[in-house]
């Protein structure tokens, strides 16, 4: 469970850097519609654990428990009373305290788990044993689980439409070379799939990306998907829209440009290394966090880190961003700061290896 650079050779994580930027630590809780925290931490060389972190950002406990298998990829329900995650390379279901543990698979190697916007259907990701990535859903219960995909090429990274009328995913099944795989968008029985562009992620030595999020991000209309693909030897966000197919460029800028996140309210977070005057890195390029209009208008600048740092999720009433800032051998510590960039909280993991984050919605009842 590693987050790599593009082209770099990680050597071991005895090589931390000493002189480590970290900004100074505010203890007030976030105001708005926000709630916990749920983090997957390397907590060990086989078993990675997940914790449940407070909304301030202060550590609580870990979840369901802190025990020699592996816990992974947690996703909160809709309504912030649940959540989905593998367990032992299961999907399973609890509440936030850990309570009313629920195995709702049993095959080889199953992922990912995304409720969908309604909360009565689970999507994953499930792994056969000749390694094989299908995408399959569930009802809520486990019950009735169907192979969406169902094709020999490697299918990952599914992820519903906010309105739930589609599923975006990642599929090599019309890509003859590696690092060529084609973003695809299908309708939530399996049906009907279209694919929309090619993505092209390894063009740039040096070049960032999380690998434990989709490389892609939907429009809160579900009208368009955002994502980063190569353009002249360099990565461009741009964005495909649903339906027609239409591609549009919106960043048109010589540097690097990646990982985009869209904002509730229409915003896109993104990351790029324009201000470091190098359009291809020597060695790992230094990101900053930048937010552009959906047009790709009003660019501005949220962050000055000594560090890569990557954009993750917005929050769930959209007034501050998550975001990981990483160190030269892959260790990250992940942060909040306000839409404008300011106001920076650290969160308090346990641990300088993260992934998978997810920002509980403010439970309903």
């Amino acid at each position: 469970m590693r987050w790599m650079p593009t082209g770099r050779l990680i050597s071991g994580f005895a090589l931390i850097a000493a002189l480590a930027f970290r900004p100074e630590v505010s203890t007030a809780t976030f105001p708005g519609g926000n709630g916990l925290f749920a983090v997957e931490i390397e907590s060990g060389p086989f078993s990675d654990q997940i914790v449940i972190l407070n909304p301030d950002g202060s550590f609580s406990h870990y979840f369901p428990s802190f025990e020699d298998v592996a816990h992974l990829d947690p996703n909160w329900s809709p309504d912030g009373n649940l959540i989905a995650f593998s367990l032992d390379f299961h999907i399973a279901v609890a509440r936030p305290d850990g309570s009313g543990l629920t195995q709702l698979t049993d095959g080889f190697d199953e992922r990912r788990p995304r409720w969908s916007p309604d909360q009565t259907r689970i999507l994953f990701q499930s792994i056969d044993a000749s390694y094989n990535h299908e995408i399959f859903v569930m009802d809520a219960d486990g019950s009735d689980q169907t192979n969406l995909t169902n094709d020999p090429a490697q299918d990952t990274n599914g992820e519903w439409a906010p309105d739930g009328s589609r599923i975006a995913f990642v599929s090599d099944r019309n890509s003859a070379a590696l690092g060529m795989g084609g973003l695809y968008v299908m309708n939530p029985d399996g049906s009907r799939v279209t694919g929309l562009a090619q993505l092209r992620n390894s063009c740039v030595p040096g070049g960032f990306s999380a690998w434990w999020t989709p490389p892609y991000s939907w429009s809160p209309d579900s009208h368009r998907i955002a994502f980063s693909s190569c353009r002249r030897h360099q990565r461009e966000i741009l964005s495909a829209q649903i339906g027609t197919g239409v591609l549009r460029n919106l960043t048109r800028n010589p540097a690097d440009d990646t990982q985009p996140v869209w904002g509730p309210d229409g915003r896109i977070a993104f990351a790029s290394n324009r201000d470091n005057n190098s359009a291809v890195c020597d060695g790992v390029c230094n990101y900053e966090i930048y937010l552009m209009d959906a047009d790709g208008g009003h660019v501005t600048r949220l962050t000055n880190d000594p560090e890569t740092t990557l954009p993750l999720q917005w929050s769930p009433d959209g007034t501050k961003i998550l975001f990981a800032r990483f160190d030269e051998v892959g260790a990250d510590n992940l942060y909040v700061m306000d839409a404008d960039g300011s106001n920076v909280f650290q969160l308090e993991t346990r641990d300088d290896l993260n992934y998978a984050t997810d920002w509980q919605p403010l439970p309903s009842g």
